[in-house]
């Protein structure tokens, strides 16, 4: 068992008694950890803190003894937790940890802490976590502020904390860098789920518990929609502008290098593949009726549904996967993005932006600015499969990203504050 705090309503056993109890803590500590009292090694009074453990089966205690061996009701005798963390006082004396023990004289038994009455591993985590960084407790605290006055997204708080919490680096540390800047505009947003930069805030549509439930994934736009206010506020900053860092180049190259290489598994002529390559492009010519392009071009697209989101049936026909189809949204919008979504987005998956986002004159690069989101997304949820696919298509660009990124984690100093 990991080393915790405990508090009341532990789960206690004996090894000399034949059921357990639980740690009772009387009101006078005045400390909670997840909203309930927390223990010191002095909460050992017998029938106060320590309740009966049903019967004691002790051969050395009297009373068994004078029972000719037979269990007797529990009476229990410890007086004190033996160490506790020495470090950190309650009222004066060590606080309990679930390592702890206690010693029953009466019957020469071995109390032990077998749970420590947290609760919800989660909210465990997350306490811990904030009692050891008390600075990213007090930015995350302001900024899920509207959600926490709201008094209906609990387990929504918890959720997204215990996420940004455990997010993989470098995405945590520039996270945190910048959500003092940003703020949430609404948790219960009826339209598009977006960011604003003239706001600095997001528009989400959370409901109690709607994050948990998202399709793509739990909070998967949530972290999304914060992904484009970090990336928007590293901009206003000067510490990384991922619109004109080249991110959108490395991009188009990764997305036409696979298109290439799966066009060329199917023919490998230079004069179809570059035909081939051109169909799927912006503003490219299409293929004509009837040809070899056309059937190879036809092989690529199921190859790309098959990958993402499709699967074969029985007899071995490409079927609509919806369980494919939300795990890989975050490759298919991208690609979508650079094919006119043809080979991703709308075009095969359902989840993307329309071809009149992409070409909107007034974006900059949308493409390179959604990746940098879903990225995060997956990083900071931590959602391997979602991170794999972003490395199978994009590996160029998902490395730019990183090592920018690191680049930027170590020289954070205040520059989002």
């Amino acid at each position: 068992m990991a080393k915790e705090y405990v508090v009341m309503g532990a789960k206690l056993e004996c090894n000399k008694g034949t059921a357990p109890s639980n740690l009772v803590v009387l009101p006078v500590h005045h400390v909670k950890l997840t909203d309930k009292l927390k223990a010191n090694i002095g909460d050992c009074v017998p029938n106060t803190n320590v309740l009966p453990f049903a019967m004691c089966t002790s051969s050395v205690n009297p009373l068994v003894i004078a029972n000719r061996g037979a269990p007797v009701p529990c009476t229990p005798t410890c007086s004190i937790w033996i160490n506790g963390k020495s470090d950190l006082l309650l009222d004066g004396m060590p606080a309990l940890l679930t390592q702890d023990k206690a010693v029953c004289p009466l019957g020469a038994g071995m109390i032990e802490v077998k749970d420590s009455g947290q609760g919800d591993s989660k909210q465990r985590f997350v306490d811990m976590y904030e009692e050891n960084n008390p600075e990213h407790a007090d930015k995350m605290n302001e900024f899920l502020k509207p959600l926490i006055d709201d008094g209906n997204f609990d387990s929504d708080v918890v959720n997204i904390k215990y996420m940004a919490y455990r997010a993989s680096e470098p995405y945590k540390s520039v996270m945190f860098e910048y959500l003092p800047n940003l703020s949430i505009g609404s948790h219960t947003h009826t339209g598009t789920q977006n960011y604003s930069s003239t706001q600095n805030a997001l528009f989400v549509n959370l409901a109690p518990n709607a994050g948990e439930g998202d399709p793509r994934g739990p909070y998967v736009t949530f972290f999304h929609e914060l992904g484009h206010g970090v990336d928007d506020q590293m901009r206003k900053a000067g510490t990384f502008d991922q619109s004109t860092s080249g991110l959108q180049g490395l991009l188009q190259s990764d997305t036409e290098k696979k298109i290439e290489d799966t066009i060329k598994s199917f023919d490998s002529d230079p004069d179809v593949v570059s035909a081939v390559m051109d169909s799927f492009r912006p503003g490219g010519t299409p293929v004509a009726a009837g040809s070899v392009e056309e059937d190879i071009r036809n092989r690529v697209i199921d190859e790309y549904k098959g990958n993402l989101t499709y699967s074969p049936d029985s007899s071995g026909a490409l079927v609509f996967d919806q369980t494919k189809q939300r795990q890989s949204n975050q490759a298919t919008d991208i690609l979508g993005g650079y094919t006119e979504n043809q080979l991703g987005g709308n075009g095969i998956s359902g989840y993307g932006h329309a071809n009149s986002y992409w070409d909107d004159p007034r974006r900059t690069n949308p493409q390179s600015s959604e990746f940098f989101a879903h990225n995060f997304s997956a990083n900071v949820t931590k959602n391997q499969e979602k991170k794999d696919l972003i490395n199978a298509y994009f590996p160029s660009g998902r490395e730019h990203i990183e090592s920018n990124l690191s680049e930027v984690a170590k020289n954070l100093g205040g520059g989002g504050n």
